[in-house]
């Protein structure tokens, strides 16, 4: 019978640190999808100006009409979502 109260014992020992970790990670979890999130704003904020200056710069200088296609193309594959 003593057996039992220590295996039982032991098994709630064994769930509260299960318990403990689960609510650690999914607390990191959390953390990390805010940041990967602010990260993708900040992102789409950086290639939006890529462009305005592209834009610019295609408007005022002859040379960088031949090397606007290959900026957008850098910039847009900097911007697709990799597995």
């Amino acid at each position: 019978m003593c057996n039992l109260f220590f295996q039982f014992d032991e098994l709630n020992k064994q769930v509260a640190s299960s318990t403990e970790t689960l609510q650690s990670s999914r607390s990191e979890i959390t953390e990390l999808k805010r940041t990967l999130q602010a990260l993708e704003i900040e992102l789409q904020s950086q290639l939006s100006l890529v462009i305005q200056i592209s834009h610019t710069l295609s408007c005022k200088c002859p040379y960088w009409k031949k090397l606007h296609p290959y900026l957008l193309l850098y910039s847009f594959s900097l911007h697709r979502k990799w597995p």
